[in-house]
């Protein structure tokens, strides 16, 4: 049973046997529904799709020296290789990039696919836009992120990759 009143729960929680009980409805509640019409397209044309969420996450992990000793950031080929694992194993792709240096990401990732950068106008409150957006793919590519992770549980499909 889920609180109905506020809360504040602390951790990474990337392990579905924390809340499994639960899953289908977590699933109800945590994916965004209001949208503009804008956005409303954005979904729209990954669903469509045979959409890779690429999710890269940069700002804290590059900008503290704590973080990055800790976290560390994937390289551009991790994301390029699990492109192409995916893409090699499913057909063609669109991928939809997410980010929190969504510029960075525009300057340095080619992967010789179709390819939608997906900037902050698209995030909403909190993010919670992009993790609709995100879970709304097909296949994920994602970085050492529990937000990534969660768009992933969140939108896994059977043909997932």
């Amino acid at each position: 049973m889920l609180s109905r009143g506020p809360c504040y729960l602390d951790g990474y929680w990337q392990n579905e046997s924390y809340f499994a009980p639960i899953s289908e409805e977590l699933r109800d509640i945590l994916i965004v529904v209001e949208a503009d019409d804008s956005v409303k397209r954005l979904k729209e044309a990954i669903s469509t799709n045979n959409s890779i969420c690429v999710h890269i996450r940069r700002g804290d992990f590059v900008n503290n020296r704590s973080n990055l000793g800790y976290h560390g950031v994937p390289p551009l080929e991790y994301y390029r290789s699990g492109i192409t694992q995916i893409a090699d194993s499913v057909g063609p792709v669109h991928c939809f990039v997410f980010s929190d240096d969504i510029l960075w990401c525009q300057a340095h990732l080619d992967v010789g696919y179709p390819t939608t950068f997906i900037g902050p106008e698209s995030s909403g409150r909190k993010d919670g836009l992009h993790l609709m957006l995100m879970s709304a793919c097909h296949h994920f590519v994602l970085s050492n992120s529990s937000f990534g992770w969660w768009a992933a549980w969140l939108g896994e499909k059977s043909h997932s990759k």
